[in-house]
């Protein structure tokens, strides 16, 4: 008697959920680091002064 061969496993679906994960961990990855840049750059943002605007000094002129 020969031994019966089980059929070959398809791995499309497999292959393609460790994709899907690899995928999500990286959005949600992305998504992570740039909510810490913003977080970092609002801590580090100095605002600046509000400056006067600058004043003119009168002067005289001559008239001949």
């Amino acid at each position: 008697m020969t031994k019966a061969r089980k059929a070959p496993q398809k791995k499309t679906q497999q292959s393609q959920n460790r994709g899907l994960k690899i995928a999500s961990a990286v959005f949600v990855a992305v998504g992570v680091l740039v909510i810490l840049s913003m977080i970092v750059s609002s801590i580090f943002t100095v605002p600046q002064p509000v400056t006067a605007p600058a004043q003119t000094i009168p002067t005289t002129t001559l008239v001949p």
